[in-house]
C-alpha cells in the first residue's frame, strides 16, 4: 500500500484549516499548526512534503514563515494562501528568492485547490528526481575521476622507472662519449707523419667528423633536457591525479596553479599567451587535488573560448581574510542570458558529444565544500573572468 504524502497547514486564525481538511484529508496525511515555531516541531518529527501557509500569522507573515522554514527545510514545497489581493508583494518575494511554489486567492473552489496541491507535489517529485539524477551524475563523474587518477598515477609510476634508467644511461653516455672524443682528438694532435695525417684528415672529411663530434654532445644534452621535462610532467600528473583524496592539508594555491599550467601547457600552442600574476598569499587548509580540478577545468574552458589568438590571465591575491583567484580570457564571452545557467548541472553550450554540463557544476560544488564562492563576469566579444574566493581560515 502506497504511503500517503504528509502536509502541514499553518493558519493562526483557523480561517481555512477546516475547509482544507475537508478537501485533502482522504488523499493526504494532514497536520495543522497555528504558528511558525509550533510548525517546526511538527516538521522535525514527521516527513512533511508540502507546507500550506496563510498570508497572515500571529507571529509573522506567511512570506516570512516560508522564508524561515525553507532555510531549515529546503526540500519541502510551499503554497501561500492569500486573503488579500496584494499579489505584488508575493511576486517581489519570489523574485528575491523566497521559494513560494504557488499562491492562490482564498476562497477558491475545491477543484482549483485540489489541482493546485497536485501540481505542486508533482513538481516537487520532479525536482527530487532531477536532484537524484544530478547526484548520481556527480558521483559517477567522481568515481571516473578517482579511477582515472589511480590509473594515471600508476602509469606515471611505471613510466618513471624506465625514464630514470634512460636518464641515468644518457648521463653516463655523455661522460663516456666525451672521453672517447677527447682521446680521438689527442691522437690527431700527436706528432705523426704528414702522410698519415693527410689520410686521417681525408677520412675525417669523408665522415664529416667535426659535425658529428658537435652533434653527439648536442643530441645527448637535448635528450637529457627531454627526460627532465618528462619527469617533471610525470610528477605533475602524480600530484594532480589524486582526485579521490578527501583529506584537507595545508597547501600553496600558487604552486597548484603553476602545476596545472605546466600540465596543460601543450594546449596553449602558439596562439594563446598566458600571463600569471601570483601574489603573496598564505597557504590554506584545503583539498588541493580537488582545487586543481577546478583550476584545470576553468583554464581549459578559457582555451576553448579563444578561437584564433588571445590571452589568458591568472591572478592571485589576498583580501579581507580571503584568497582570490581570477582567471580571465579575452575570448568570445558568454551571452548575458546564458550566465545564470552555467553552474547548473547538465547545462552546456558545447556541441552534442563534446560537453556533459558537469564541469562547472562540479567546480561550484568543490568551491562550496571549501566555504568559498565562484562568480563569473562576461561580455560577448570581450571575454570572461571567473573569480574564486577561498577563506584563509575556514
Amino acid at each position: 500500500m502506497a504511503t500517503l504524502q504528509e502536509i502541514i497547514i499553518i493558519d493562526s486564525f483557523n480561517e481555512f484549516t477546516r475547509t482544507v481538511y475537508d478537501i485533502l484529508s482522504e488523499q493526504f496525511v494532514l497536520y495543522s499548526s497555528d504558528s511558525i515555531e509550533s510548525a517546526k516541531k511538527i516538521i522535525d518529527n514527521n516527513n512533511i512534503s508540502l507546507v500550506i501557509c496563510s498570508e497572515k500569522l500571529s507571529d509573522g507573515s506567511g512570506i516570512e514563515c516560508i522564508d524561515k522554514l525553507n532555510k531549515k527545510y529546503p526540500d519541502m514545497a510551499y503554497i501561500l494562501i492569500m486573503q488579500s489581493s496584494d499579489f505584488q508583494s508575493v511576486v517581489k518575494a519570489i523574485n528575491n528568492g523566497i521559494p513560494i511554489d504557488k499562491f492562490i486567492q482564498w476562497p477558491c473552489s475545491e477543484t482549483q485547490f485540489n489541482s493546485l496541491v497536485t501540481s505542486v507535489l508533482i513538481k516537487k517529485i520532479e525536482r527530487s528526481l532531477e536532484e537524484k539524477d544530478r547526484m548520481i551524475a556527480i558521483i559517477e563523474q567522481r568515481e571516473k575521476l578517482a579511477n582515472l587518477g589511480e590509473l594515471v598515477s600508476g602509469v606515471a609510476h611505471e613510466i618513471n622507472n624506465p625514464l630514470t634508467f634512460i636518464a641515468s644511461n644518457l648521463s653516463n653516455l655523455k661522460k663516456f662519449s666525451s672521453k672517447i672524443l677527447d682521446f680521438t682528438q689527442s691522437i690527431f694532435d700527436m706528432d705523426i707523419p704528414d702522410s698519415i695525417k693527410d689520410s686521417i684528415n681525408s677520412k675525417k672529411e669523408e665522415m664529416n667528423y667535426d659535425y658529428i663530434n658537435q652533434r653527439i654532445q648536442s643530441l645527448i644534452d637535448r635528450s637529457l633536457v627531454g627526460t627532465d621535462r618528462m619527469k617533471k610532467i610525470l610528477m605533475d600528473i602524480k600530484t594532480f591525479s589524486r582526485m579521490a583524496g578527501t583529506e584537507h592539508v595545508m597547501a600553496d594555491i600558487n604552486e597548484a596553479i603553476e602545476v596545472t599550467i605546466e600540465l596543460i601547457n601543450f594546449q596553449f600552442k602558439d596562439n594563446i599567451k598566458v600571463e600569471t600574476i601570483l601574489g603573496l598569499i598564505p597557504e590554506i587548509e584545503c583539498n588541493i587535488e580537488k582545487l586543481n580540478q577546478v583550476f584545470m577545468n576553468i583554464i581549459i574552458n578559457a582555451i576553448h573560448a579563444i578561437e584564433l589568438e588571445g590571452n589568458i590571465k591568472i591572478e592571485t591575491y589576498e583580501k579581507d581574510e580571503k584568497i582570490f583567484i581570477e582567471i580571465s580570457d579575452n575570448g568570445k564571452g558568454i551571452p548575458e542570458n546564458v550566465i545564470p545557467n552555467i553552474f547548473n548541472t547538465f547545462f552546456t553550450t558545447k556541441e552534442k558529444g563534446k560537453g556533459t554540463g558537469l564541469g562547472l557544476s562540479i567546480c561550484k560544488n568543490i568551491i562550496q565544500q571549501h566555504n568559498g564562492n565562484i562568480d563569473v563576469h562576461s561580455k560577448v566579444g570581450e571575454g570572461t573572468t571567473f573569480t574564486i574566493s577561498l577563506p584563509i581560515n575556514s
